[in-house]
């Protein structure tokens, strides 16, 4: 099970919500979920993200995938 989130500085305004956010990642992780987090410099090299999106998936499943034209130019 994957997880993609989008972190950005907005969101942890306190020290406590960083303590909650630790926490909800921390619950998801025994649940079995791997995080992958992406911040606004990741869709800078749209290349370098789509690569990293895809190696998130098997590689049979992602080897059948064929981009959506301009969702990655």
């Amino acid at each position: 099970m994957v997880l993609a989130e989008f972190d950005g500085q907005v969101k942890y305004k306190s020290s406590e919500y960083l303590w909650r956010e630790k926490q909800r990642h921390d619950a998801l992780v025994r649940m079995g979920w791997r995080t992958e987090r992406f911040i606004w410099d990741d869709f800078r090299n749209l290349i370098a993200l789509r690569h990293r999106v895809m190696t998130l998936f098997p590689p049979a499943a992602a080897r059948r995938w064929r981009p959506v034209a301009d969702l990655w130019k």
